[in-house]
């Protein structure tokens, strides 16, 4: 934590560690203390979006991860893993119809 507390707003560390808390399990920490941070100093980065939007998902935001997943695409619009979390969040609302 050394690096994280010398460059506290450092892109690469801060990417790198909310990964971190997303491999492990800890999605609401990959949310709130890195992409929200980083998201404020770089609003329009695809890796931090989707970095948010990934811990959204698993969270079971999918309103809210979906949209993210949506800006991500007008930024980058070939963009693979929005792309794919897309199709994933089709899936939960059509599991979700299907149960009512």
């Amino acid at each position: 934590m050394f690096v994280y507390k010398t460059y506290p707003e450092g892109y690469t560390i801060n990417l790198r560690l909310g990964w971190l808390y997303y491999l492990s399990g800890k999605y609401a920490n990959s949310e709130k203390q890195i992409a929200r941070k980083m998201l404020y100093i770089y609003p329009t980065d695809v890796n931090f979006l989707n970095e948010l939007a990934i811990s959204l998902y698993h969270q079971k935001k999918f309103v809210y991860a979906e949209s993210l997943f949506k800006d991500v695409l007008i930024l980058n619009p070939e963009n693979v893993t929005a792309k794919e979390y897309l199709k994933l969040l089709q899936k939960v609302g059509k599991n979700k119809h299907a149960k009512h």
